[in-house]
């Protein structure tokens, strides 16, 4: 969704660079942000023409973003070493193209079997909303690829709910060229994170709510309505996360004590008319006992 001008990232003060030896040899430490990407999903969305492997991640700093579409997009992330879960934050995550929230769910996975892949278990951070009424965890969705270009998407629940996204208009949704005749995706479905405030005489007035997304999820900044996310820093410009907030599929505290892989997955499921859907665009993820070095 663009809700607003994309962000002006090039005056960060903290840009990762490879250390150097007194001979100005590099040297081989481990980078600050992730320099893998094992795995890119794009969810049917309006920006299906930008829709790439964010083949950027290269362990520093960049001001891209990873677009994800519609719910259940996703990417997997890895760094090249392992970020220990020392007290307190250790994770950022840049927020995307624009700073009101488009919240995203975040997973976490240490490489318990060594081999260098993520494929072992993955855990959610536990973000505010965990819990609430409307928050589905282990949540399947299925899209279907219409028979034209120009036609609307399709899609279908686990529970047998079905419906058709906007397949005209400045915001349609559109197939990623990627997929063949329907993709599947499970994950957590959050909260609706907009409503329609339109006051007389208007029909469209879409504002966030306040008193939700206070902490936990990607691209979950600022915006018209509510307040700055808990743990958005401003100087930082992303989320800070714990892993220490990690939870398993009974919503047990995980106890990680270090993560390698990190997966970032788009977590509502609205259309917020004139504005389209509502996407997260993650930015670049980084260990913060790095940068703060």
């Amino acid at each position: 969704m663009n809700i607003i001008l994309k962000s002006v990232f090039a005056a960060l003060p903290f840009l990762f660079f490879a250390a150097c030896d007194k001979e100005g040899k590099e040297r081989n430490d481990p980078h600050a942000y992730v320099t893998s990407v094992f795995d890119y999903h794009y969810a049917p969305g309006q920006h299906v023409e930008f829709a790439k492997k964010p083949d950027w991640i290269n362990g520093e700093y960049a001001a891209s973003d990873i677009l994800l579409g519609g719910w259940g997009g996703y990417v997997v992330l890895g760094f090249d070493h392992d970020v220990q879960n020392t007290e307190g934050k250790n994770l950022i995550i840049h927020c995307g193209g624009s700073a009101a929230p488009e919240p995203g769910i975040i997973y976490l996975m240490d490489d318990a079997n060594g081999n260098g892949l993520p494929d072992d278990e993955w855990f959610e951070i536990k973000g505010s909303e965990t819990g609430h009424k409307d928050c589905i965890r282990d949540y399947t969705l299925t899209y279907y690829k219409p028979e034209n270009a120009n036609d609307p998407v399709t899609w279908r629940d686990k529970f047998g709910n079905e419906g058709v996204l906007p397949g005209s208009g400045k915001f349609s949704i559109r197939w990623w060229k990627d997929d063949a005749d329907s993709v599947v995706f499970t994950g957590t479905r959050l909260p609706d994170a907009y409503y329609n405030s339109a006051p007389e005489g208007k029909t469209e007035y879409w504002e966030v709510y306040p008193d939700l997304f206070k902490y936990g999820y990607a691209e979950n900044g600022k915006g018209s309505g509510k307040k700055t996310a808990g743990d958005y820093s401003e100087k930082l410009r992303g989320n800070l996360i714990d892993i220490t907030d990690a939870i398993d599929k009974e919503g047990k505290p995980a106890q990680l004590q270090k993560i390698r892989f990190v997966k970032i997955q788009t977590g509502v499921f609205q259309q917020a008319g004139d504005l389209g859907e509502i996407s997260t665009e993650a930015g670049v993820v980084g260990d913060l006992s790095l940068l703060e070095k």
